[in-house]
């Protein structure tokens, strides 16, 4: 196929972005009895907080674990906002109870699992939630950058928008050494030379940076998928250029982004090793047909 078109320049963007800051700090997430079983949203409570003298009562009870059935360091705790109310005994007892204000008691509830501490005096015990994050926890927040979870909806539209222009911004650092003389040139042997084709080739390991398998190449990635997010955003940014605090800091590279400009968009995948370094490369040709004569002769809209 690539015997129709000509090779104009290759744009490489080396040590990719791979994942997004999303927040500078994740909060602390707990296990919280439900009604039903004591879990942190999909994850399961740790075995080393129940009692293993219930296991068959908790199998027939569908794996779902009650109050009672955790070890006795371990209680299920009701807080009013930050104040403690009841220490459960058990799904329907309850072993302690605190007094509240009125405005305190307004407040909703939530049953929170909490490891028991003897705080130094004879009867006197603390209750402190057990995080379930904690390696996690007042960590920055990053986001894996992937095309599946955009395309699927994973990511929220917040999500998606943190990611694409965490892309761009990457793009821009590399754009903004070169200097503006080669800028210059590039910008009129695109414009000498619509439509164009972009290639994206992805170097990097085949078994993704994030993936904790221990043997075989990994699992299984999609290059369509992991490629999308970053064709996507280099025809946009080479399109619209980059502003930073709404202050055009690199014009556009090329007029548009639509079929007379860029006539289509591939990827592929080569593997490096371990430690070798990952490149994001563009490849940008020139389609040399004639059927695209009279279009660069009359352009339509």
């Amino acid at each position: 196929m690539l015997e129709n078109f000509e090779h104009i320049t290759s744009i490489t963007i080396s040590n990719y972005i791979r994942e997004v800051e999303v927040s500078k700090s994740q909060n602390a997430k707990y296990f919280e009895w439900d009604g039903t079983t004591i879990r942190c949203k999909s994850k399961k409570l740790w075995k080393k907080c129940i009692n293993l003298n219930y296991i068959k009562l908790i199998i027939l009870n569908n794996n779902n674990i009650k109050p009672q059935w955790l070890k006795d360091n371990y209680k299920i705790v009701e807080f009013k906002g930050k104040y403690i109310y009841r220490i459960l005994r058990s799904d329907t007892e309850t072993l302690q109870q605190f007094v509240l204000t009125t405005s305190q008691l307004k407040l909703k509830s939530k049953f929170i699992l909490c490891e028991k501490f003897n705080d130094g005096m004879s009867y006197s015990f603390k209750y402190e939630p057990v995080i379930a994050n904690p390696t996690q926890a007042g960590t920055p927040n990053k986001a894996i950058i992937s095309g599946q979870y955009i395309y699927n909806g994973n990511y929220n539209p917040f999500m998606q928008g943190k990611i694409l222009d965490a892309i761009k911004l990457n793009y821009y650092n590399k754009f903004k050494k070169i200097p503006e003389g080669a800028l210059t040139k590039l910008r009129i042997a695109l414009f000498n030379n619509y439509p164009i084709l972009l290639i994206a080739e992805i170097q990097d390991t085949v078994k993704r940076f994030n993936d904790k398998t221990k043997k075989g190449n990994g699992r299984k990635w999609d290059v369509g998928n992991f490629a999308y997010p970053y064709l996507k955003t280099f025809s946009d940014f080479l399109s619209n250029g980059f502003v930073d605090k709404e202050v055009t800091v690199l014009e556009p590279i090329i007029e548009d982004d639509d079929r007379l400009h860029i006539m289509g968009e591939m990827s592929y995948f080569t593997p490096i090793e371990e430690g070798h370094n990952r490149k994001l490369i563009f490849h940008i040709y020139a389609d040399t047909r004639q059927l695209w004569v009279k279009y660069k002769q009359n352009k339509t809209k």
